[in-house]
């Protein structure tokens, strides 16, 4: 594995696609009621990993594909340079904005099926957890990598100015 083949945009990359996997193993997710008494086998509050939620697992794989797009790049793998008229850049970065976006979405929405709000003294609550900040800072740390690459492939063919 030879890591001077990779770009500063595939350094970073293959270390934000590291950083997203080990992280989805930390709770992302939750919820928690109040101003009810518990109840035995009745929780309260409960929180997830970014594996128990549509978006984030498929985020973390999104994540994942890119990072081993980068060790395959490292260990000397050819890779097709176009595919039809869209570039191996453009989808890498199309692949690390929809990563991006669906833990954006998650973010912003919360646990599925779970309404937020208060009932008779009883306050229901979604949580965000650690990891779903340091998954969204990783998934920007993908897209930050494939704009580099993006950017690199574009002034490399463009023609020079005279």
């Amino acid at each position: 594995m030879d890591l001077k083949k990779l770009t500063q945009g595939d350094q970073i990359i293959g270390v934000s696609g590291i950083v997203l996997f080990i992280i989805s193993f930390f709770n992302w997710l939750g919820y928690s009621v109040s101003g009810v008494r518990s109840l035995p086998g009745v929780p309260t509050s409960a929180s997830a990993t970014a594996w128990h939620f549509t978006l984030t697992l498929l985020a973390v794989l999104l994540g994942l594909a890119l990072l081993a797009y980068v060790v395959l790049k490292a260990v000397g793998v050819e890779m097709p340079s176009t595919f039809g008229s869209i570039t191996l850049a453009q989808v890498v970065l199309g692949v690390a904005a929809v990563a991006f976006l669906f833990v954006l979405i998650k973010v912003i929405a919360g646990p599925n099926g779970i309404t937020t709000g208060s009932v008779g003294g009883v306050t229901v609550s979604k949580t965000r957890k650690f990891g779903i900040f340091v998954g969204l800072i990783a998934t920007i740390g993908l897209v930050a990598g494939a704009f580099l690459n993006f950017r690199a492939e574009q002034s490399s063919s463009s023609p020079p100015s005279a």
